[in-house]
């Protein structure tokens, strides 16, 4: 285990996300070093810091992922992957007045702890949706799910976009479960698993995209 390393944030730092690389990981959190309701309208903030295999951290001071905004802002639903090269990290803007649009932001990082691009929308989900996301490396580019309530409604979908490692959203609206995510480059993608919780049924589904099937296939687990 590394050594304990005090960093210079002095109030809450919440809501982390971890992932590995290829050499070391990427932690990722929401940091109010800023003021809650921010300096300026920051509001709290999304920093991150390596750390290597034996967990030392390489960025006590932390790097800063996220660029402000003009109302204050919670974070939330961070998500991570790594790749060859870095890792992106996708997280939900949520307004405190309940009404501003919430888009999903990204931040590219390099494996060398640089900044690549910082705080970009990436896309805006309908009006309500969950701040829950999750991330993927897939070869080649990333795929981000996240879960949506359509038209207000009670039930829940699980929504997807493929997001290429410049920023580009390949689906902007994104596509939902129950159609497969269509494909504009040549060769097959590596699969890509994801998972939810069905309450009514209290189950887990699983649903997977392989190479060998490029349609989504969907089975239930107890």
């Amino acid at each position: 285990m590394g050594a304990t390393r005090w960093g210079p944030a002095y109030l809450s730092q919440t809501e982390s996300a971890l992932a590995w690389g290829t050499s070391s990981y990427l932690e990722a959190w929401v940091d109010e070093r800023h003021g809650i309701h921010g300096e300026g309208g920051e509001g709290t903030q999304i920093y991150a810091t390596r750390l290597n295999s034996s967990g030392e951290v390489l960025d006590p001071a932390g790097i800063r992922l996220s660029t402000g905004s003009h109302v204050p802002l919670y974070h939330q639903g961070i998500s991570i992957a790594g790749d060859s090269t870095g890792f992106l990290v996708v997280w939900q803007d949520a307004s405190l007045d309940g009404i501003t649009d919430a888009p999903f932001r990204g931040t590219r990082v390099g494996a060398d702890g640089q900044v690549l691009w910082a705080g970009r929308e990436l896309l805006r989900p309908r009006p309500g949706t969950s701040t829950l996301t999750s991330l993927a490396f897939t070869g080649d580019g990333y795929l981000l799910v996240w879960n949506e309530r359509p038209d207000g409604g009670p039930g829940r979908r699980i929504r997807a976009a493929r997001v290429e490692l410049d920023g580009t959203v390949l689906e902007p609206r994104g596509v939902s479960r129950r159609r497969p995510i269509p494909s504009s480059r040549p060769r097959p993608p590596p699969a890509a698993i994801t998972t939810w919780w069905s309450g009514a049924s209290r189950t887990r589904s699983l649903k997977a995209r392989t190479s060998s099937a490029p349609s989504w296939m969907t089975r239930a687990s107890r």
